[in-house]
């Protein structure tokens, strides 16, 4: 029989031995659980049995499907959703989520702007759809008689269509025409500009040294700014040299970060007037904001939108004005 001390060992050893099991068999298996190295617990999740993740044609498919059964017209999948009356970015979102083709999926719908939101649909970390939104809109919003919204249209210069460009400077409405720093019919066509009464705005490239671009041409009020920056330095040159030079900035970038604070008046664009429904936006953001400066090409169609545009504005009671005065009154630093 064994002793006391016998019957102890032999208790130590079997302890050691189940513990030894445990560790071999336990520890591999519990180590990852604990301190998963990054990604690897999405990988265990998708091998535990998370739901496949649906094609991205699927999910476009549930989505347009789901507006055109509240009666919206769909676009080209390029174009924002425009949303019908009645119908919230919200409701869309709870839709979305509730449908079970998208059944592991994470929707999200964030507001952009006043009347613009984005939908975007994740399975896992995957994004699968980007999609921009468009709430629904009055084709001609109230005008309030005491305290009417001011307008400014910019005329971008097509130097391929130079007839259209000398019809629009005979228009009597104030104006502004954009056009590019050295372009070969650039100082030609601003000198007809000024000639007219008309604003002169310089389309600068973020890319380009900003002196000798605002520089460029005479009579410049302001500068239009439709691509980014390639560093948060070169945007601060670039606002000092529009402040030392007096000029306002119309900033049309679609995906720019919080505005860098700045002396410089600055004024988000409205829109730019390609069809009836961007001429619906503008209005609509400038009773919102109490002003808006719209820009739109001075060829093809463009002139016969932005005449369309001056008629319901002048009809509704907008006060139309130069961009760089919408500018001077309403233009804030951030």
């Amino acid at each position: 029989m064994l002793g006391r001390h016998g019957f102890t060992a032999a208790l130590w050893v079997t302890s050691a031995v189940v513990v030894a099991v445990v560790a071999v068999q336990g520890v591999p298996w519990l180590w990852p659980r604990l301190f998963p190295r990054p990604g690897e617990g999405l990988g265990v999740a998708v091998e535990e049995g998370a739901v496949e993740a649906p094609s991205v044609q699927l999910v476009g498919e549930v989505v347009d499907r789901l507006v055109a059964s509240w009666g919206a017209v769909l676009g080209s999948p390029d174009d924002p959703l425009r949303l019908p009356r009645g119908r919230t970015p919200r409701a869309l979102q709870d839709a979305l989520r509730a449908s079970p083709e998208l059944e592991g999926t994470t929707i999200y719908v964030t507001e952009t702007g006043p009347f613009s939101h984005r939908l975007r649909v994740f399975h896992g970390p995957d994004l699968l759809v980007r999609r921009e939104l468009r709430r629904w809109m009055p084709e001609r919003p109230a005008v309030r008689a005491e305290n009417p919204p001011e307008l400014g249209i910019v005329f971008r210069f097509v130097p391929e269509e130079p007839a259209t460009f000398g019809r629009v400077l005979k228009w009597k409405s104030p104006m502004a025409v954009s056009l590019a720093p050295f372009g070969p019919e650039s100082m030609r066509a601003a000198a007809k500009a000024i000639k007219a009464g008309k604003d002169v705005i310089v389309e600068v490239d973020p890319r380009s040294e900003a002196d000798e671009q605002l520089a460029a041409l005479p009579g410049v009020t302001g500068a239009l700014l439709l691509g980014s920056f390639p560093d948060p330095a070169t945007e601060a040159a670039f606002l000092v040299a529009l402040a030392r030079r007096d000029l306002f900035l119309l900033d049309a970038r679609t995906d720019a970060d919080e505005p860098t604070a700045s002396e410089t008046p600055r004024l988000a664009r409205a829109a730019h007037l390609d069809s009836p429904e961007a001429a619906v936006l503008g209005r609509n953001l400038a009773v919102r904001w109490g002003h808006g400066v719209v820009t739109v090409d001075a060829a093809e169609h463009g002139p016969a939108l932005a005449e369309e545009f001056i008629d319901v504005a002048k009809e509704d009671g907008y006060v139309l004005r130069l961009p760089v005065e919408v500018a001077r009154e309403h233009g804030r630093s951030p």
